[in-house]
């Protein structure tokens, strides 16, 4: 048997063939997410929003007058590339994985995120770029990190959503 898929991008139009041995045929799930685009969306729309508050923080100052801004960048930043993360694993077929369970979606968005939260940290560090509210670094990075968590954890249970597989 042979399955068509048609996919329209404005005027042009694709079809994707794959010769299927049997009904249900798991090959074909990597088509049909990489067309699955509302994951994606979603990312990039809090991309934008990362990119907006960033920007006005910087030109008012917010990263240096309120603690919470800097909680809040923290948290939508981490629920970003949580999602992205899940996006790009589960969905994109880049790597040939399938719809995650409850658990595996959770666990991976909270890994990567701390992860890449720790990175940014030691990058702080480092380059001395971070002067925290008060001068307390150690509790600024605890902030931060505590931050990063709260947004990977909103974005595990955002990724574990199947509405973004189908």
């Amino acid at each position: 048997a042979c399955t068509h898929l048609v996919y329209e991008l404005g005027n042009t139009k694709v079809t994707l063939r794959k010769s299927l041995t049997k009904v249900g045929d798991s090959r074909l799930s990597g088509y049909t997410k990489q067309m699955n685009r509302r994951l994606l969306i979603l990312t990039l729309g809090c991309v934008f929003l990362v990119g907006i508050f960033h920007q006005l923080g910087s030109i008012f100052y917010f990263y240096w007058q309120s603690v919470s801004f800097d909680f809040f960048m923290h948290a939508l930043g981490a629920l970003t590339i949580s999602l992205l993360f899940l996006w790009l694993w589960f969905v994109s077929g880049l790597f040939g994985k399938s719809t995650p369970s409850k658990r595996e979606a959770m666990v991976n968005a909270i890994v990567v995120v701390i992860l890449v939260g720790l990175g940014w940290e030691l990058f702080e560090y480092a380059y001395d770029i971070a002067t925290p509210i008060g001068g307390n670094y150690a509790l600024d990075t605890f902030r931060d990190l505590l931050a990063d968590f709260i947004g990977a954890v909103v974005g595990g249970f955002i990724g574990r959503l199947k509405v973004w597989y189908e």
